[in-house]
Parts: C-alpha cells; sequence; structure tokens
C-alpha cells in the first residue's frame, strides 16, 4: 500500500486526526497548487475552475 494510500484511509477512517500538511499532500497529488492567501485560511487550485478552501483550527 502506497504513502498516499495510507493516507486516504487515514481521512475515511479518523478525520479529526488528519493532519493539514498531509491534506495538503494529497490536494498536490490530484493536480492542486497552493495559491498565497491572506489570514487563516489556504487555497488550493487546480489547472482547471476547480478550487479547495482550508481553515485551519
Amino acid at each position: 500500500m502506497s504513502q498516499l494510500d495510507k493516507l486516504i484511509e487515514k481521512f475515511l477512517r479518523k478525520p479529526p486526526e488528519v493532519l493539514f500538511e498531509d491534506v495538503a499532500k494529497v490536494l498536490q497529488v490530484f493536480g492542486y497548487e497552493e495559491r498565497p492567501s491572506g489570514g487563516g485560511s489556504h487555497h488550493f487550485l487546480q489547472s482547471q475552475v476547480t478550487e479547495a478552501k482550508l481553515f485551519r483550527q
């Protein structure tokens, strides 16, 4: 099982225990790039029009 598969399995099994860095890593594998943003949010854009916003708690 690859490291990516293990991270995805962890997301599904124990979502509250997932680290922000792990979410960012998975998004990057699926073609998202982090866009600079202000404040506590992080924006990830894909080459298409899709956008994912993450908020750290």
